[in-house]
C-alpha cells in the first residue's frame, strides 16, 4: 500500500523548523480516485503566497493567495485546487512567497508510493504572515466548510 499520511505531510512540510511557518491538517473527505485537493489559507493582509505542484506526467497546478489574490472569508484569503495524480510517478511541491519578487522558499518531492497516501484526501495549509502567530489559535483556522470550499 502507500506510506502513512502523517509521514507524507511531514515530508511535504519539511523539518519541524521548516513546518512551523505553515500549519496544516488533512481531511479524509473522499476526493475522486487519483486526486487530492489542496487548500491554501493566509491572513487577509499577507503578501502573496503560492503553492505549485509539478508532476512527472507534465501536469502542473498552482494557487496564489494573499492580499490581492484568493477568495475572501472574514480575516483570511483562501483558494483551492484539485490535483489529478493519474499517471504521475513523482510530485514536486514548490512553496513561494512575495518578497520583492516571488521567491521559492523550498521544494519538496514525493515518489509514487508516497503519493498514494494523498489520493482522495484534502490537505489544508495555513500560511501566516512572517512573525505572526495568528493561526496558532485554532479558532483562527477556518475549516473548508466554513470558508465555502467545494464539497
Amino acid at each position: 500500500m502507500g506510506e502513512n499520511l502523517a509521514y507524507i505531510v511531514t515530508k511535504l512540510l519539511g523539518s519541524p523548523e521548516e513546518a512551523e511557518c505553515i500549519s496544516k491538517f488533512e481531511l479524509h473527505d473522499h476526493r475522486p480516485a487519483n486526486h487530492f485537493r489542496l487548500i491554501l489559507i493566509t491572513e487577509k493582509n499577507a503578501w502573496c503566497r503560492n503553492i505549485s505542484i509539478e508532476l512527472s506526467n507534465g501536469k502542473t497546478f498552482g494557487i496564489n493567495v494573499g492580499e490581492s489574490y484568493g477568495k475572501d472569508h472574514s480575516k483570511v484569503k483562501w483558494d483551492e485546487m484539485l490535483i489529478d495524480l493519474e499517471g504521475a510517478t513523482w510530485l514536486k511541491c514548490y512553496y513561494s512567497k512575495m518578497k520583492v519578487v516571488m521567491t521559492t522558499l523550498k521544494v519538496k518531492e514525493l515518489n509514487s508510493s508516497q503519493m498514494e497516501a494523498l489520493k482522495t484526501k484534502t490537505m489544508v495549509f495555513y500560511w501566516p504572515n512572517d512573525d505572526s502567530s495568528y493561526f496558532n489559535d485554532a479558532s483562527n483556522r477556518p475549516s473548508p466548510g466554513q470558508i465555502g470550499a467545494s464539497a
